[in-house]
């Protein structure tokens, strides 16, 4: 399939994407499924007993996976980035009486850039299916930023081999980088390392001091 080399990235995807991409909600991940996902973190979380304050969203779209975070883990705070203006004007408004919310039309690597922000630490990142929009330096700097701020990280992306199974059933996004599943491994793998499905667990975290540390004494 033929694809981009870079997204488009801090400019947030354009009218034309939300309307193709999302004309079936139900069909996109994060979006029909994320109860399913927060079922799934939650899960996660009460085993092996970590506890989740502040939540950040890189690049939270129309919002439903941030809403349901917030909705079944109650967090003290969640923070959402989102750069798109399409996606911005769709953002939820109501939300849990007892979470604080924050919500910023921005990218990731301007938000983490700011001095006024830099102070800022989560528990847990959410980046879900916005990574194939960015390219290959600026995921890098994103991961690096992130791997300072979190310790636990939710992250996935459509691999060039989803692309081709999406294309076989007519589906196509124009605006993606189709990226190996290694290359994503490279680019957030240098400052995360993968401890679980979709779970990534910064380097900056000592792995003897890990709650996914395995028998042989190492995380991930």
């Amino acid at each position: 399939m033929s694809a981009p080399s870079s997204g488009p990235g801090a400019a947030g995807l354009p009218p034309a994407y939300w309307a193709h991409c999302y004309g079936d909600r139900a069909s996109m991940d994060g979006v029909g499924n994320a109860r399913d996902h927060v079922a799934y973190l939650a899960s996660l979380l009460r085993l092996e007993r970590i506890p989740v304050h502040r939540v950040l969203d890189v690049g939270f779209g129309t919002g439903d996976l941030l809403l349901a975070v917030a909705r079944r883990l109650h967090p003290a705070e969640v923070v959402g980035l989102e750069p798109s203006p399409t996606a911005w004007s769709q953002r939820p408004t109501q939300w849990p009486h007892d979470v604080g919310v924050a919500l910023y039309p921005t990218d990731a690597l301007s938000w983490l850039g700011r001095a006024d922000q830099r102070h800022q630490r989560f528990d847990l990142v959410l980046w879900l299916s916005v990574a194939q929009y960015m390219a290959d330096d600026e995921l890098y700097e994103v991961a690096s930023a992130l791997a300072d701020r979190t310790r636990l990280l939710y992250f996935t992306a459509p691999t060039d081999r989803d692309y081709v199974k999406m294309a076989a059933t007519g589906f196509r996004d124009p605006w993606a980088v189709a990226r190996a599943a290694t290359q994503y491994r490279r680019l957030v793998g240098a400052s995360f390392r993968r401890v679980g499905y979709r779970v990534w667990e910064s380097r900056r975290v000592a792995p003897t001091s890990s709650p996914f540390e395995d028998l042989d004494g190492s995380a991930g």
